[in-house]
């Protein structure tokens, strides 16, 4: 009898020696703040490839730096399973030092002798969740604005950060004075969208601060007036015209005069070398147009009888009758 009682306490401590095992290989897991809820995720989440787990993201210094990602949650939402083969769609939870990242792939799995099973390749199923965990430096936003569109003035005066999407908006006031325009209001803002760059690097996905500009402020012109310029020809002769401007944007802007001094003619040929200091001036009309909404690209162009007026932020250029400009003012 004590022979029989201790095989069948050994044959109970077997079967619970499997039982145990078999409810671990079923029953929630976790390592290094990572959960699980079965050992099966766990070890496919162990074995997954690298170009998954890593990424590269580009710092406010333009640097691409290697994020590491850490998987702290893989979820089987489905599987088949032939034999030694397994398919499973899953969603996976990923953390690095500059983003967060869910995604959704299917993974293509093998069994091997020991019984466990690891991941031989996977697919995407749709694009991944990404949430960024650093912003953009505001000089990010000023030095975008400045370089793209020409404001040196900026003051921020509202924004909008929503990092689980991805997206931050900042608001400015400007105020740029030029000699002949001013841009000066509220309506000029940056935004910025986390983003793949859509390149791999090293077979390794980047993610970077996309940023966009908004303009809404247009420019006050300071040209309405008389101009006035000179100009000469190829033989030294002078010209001159002068365009009114009345109105912006206008084909019937004002009125315009081109004149030149006159010279003594005998049949044909000029009899005097010597100007006579008498001008002939014709009459005309003006045409006004102005384009663009920034500074750097801003223009004023005034055409007048044979003359034109270029007035941009930065320079104003005339010519007359076809020669360039030598004397440009305001009267």
């Amino acid at each position: 009898m004590k022979g029989k009682s201790f095989i069948t306490i050994a044959i109970i401590v077997v079967v619970c020696i499997i039982g145990w095992n078999v409810i671990n290989d079923d029953s929630s897991s976790s390592s290094g703040g990572s959960i699980f809820s079965s050992s099966l995720e766990k070890s496919l989440s162990e074995t997954l490839p690298e170009d998954l787990t890593t990424c590269y993201c580009i710092d406010n210094a333009g640097e691409k730096v290697l994020n590491t990602l850490e998987v702290k949650k893989l979820t089987i939402d489905r599987q088949t399973t032939n034999d030694n083969l397994k398919t499973a769609d899953c969603t996976i939870e990923l953390e690095g030092n500059d983003l967060k990242m869910t995604a959704y792939v299917t993974l293509d799995c093998i069994k091997y002798d020991d019984g466990s099973w690891q991941v031989a390749s996977y697919s995407q199923i749709s694009e991944p969740k990404v949430v960024p965990k650093y912003e953009p430096e505001e000089s990010n936003f000023t030095w975008n604005i400045q370089r793209y569109e020409g404001f040196t003035s900026l003051n921020k005066i509202n924004e909008h950060i929503d990092l689980e999407n991805g997206e931050i908006v900042y608001f400015f006031s400007v105020l740029d004075t030029y000699d002949y325009m001013m841009f000066s209001g509220e309506g000029v803002s940056c935004s910025a969208v986390f983003q793949n760059t859509g390149m791999d690097y090293n077979d390794k996905e980047v993610y970077y601060w996309k940023f966009t500009n908004t303009n809404n402020v247009e420019p006050v012109w300071t040209v309405l007036g008389t101009w006035h310029m000179e100009a000469e020809d190829g033989s030294d002769m002078p010209r001159l015209a002068e365009i009114t401007v009345n109105t912006l944007n206008s084909e019937n802007a004002g009125s315009s005069t081109y004149s030149y001094q006159t010279v003594e003619w005998v049949g044909g040929v000029i009899t005097s070398p010597e100007y006579t200091g008498e001008y002939k001036t014709l009459s005309g009309g003006a045409t006004c147009t102005v384009s663009r909404d920034n500074p750097q690209d801003a223009k004023c162009v005034i055409t007048g009888y044979n003359s034109e007026l270029v007035i941009t932020a930065s320079e104003i250029t005339g010519t007359v009758n076809g020669k360039n400009a030598k004397t440009i003012y305001k009267k």
